[in-house]
């Protein structure tokens, strides 16, 4: 059975928004623009209720910081109290 080749539609899922935001740019594209990436990755993520980022272990990346200060400048209070 091939799956991929099938549509399925039982619903909205919220995975569903999170898991197309990073398959999309990866299976489009011959080059990734991985910012771009994670930036669609943490606003699908927001906009789904992620609550405690902060809690990722790649919070404090200096390319996914740049990525959260970029969408959210407020992020800035975050990694101050972090210490990054």
């Amino acid at each position: 059975m091939t799956l991929w080749k099938e549509k399925i539609t039982v619903g909205f899922s919220k995975g569903t928004e999170i898991f197309d935001a990073v398959v999309e740019p990866l299976l489009k594209k011959k080059k990734v623009d991985i910012k771009e990436t994670i930036e669609k990755l943490i606003v699908a993520l927001e906009n789904n209720g992620w609550d405690e980022p902060e809690q990722s272990i790649y919070f404090t990346h200096p390319l996914v910081k740049e990525c959260f200060l970029e969408i959210d400048p407020d992020y800035c209070e975050i990694y101050d109290e972090l210490g990054t």
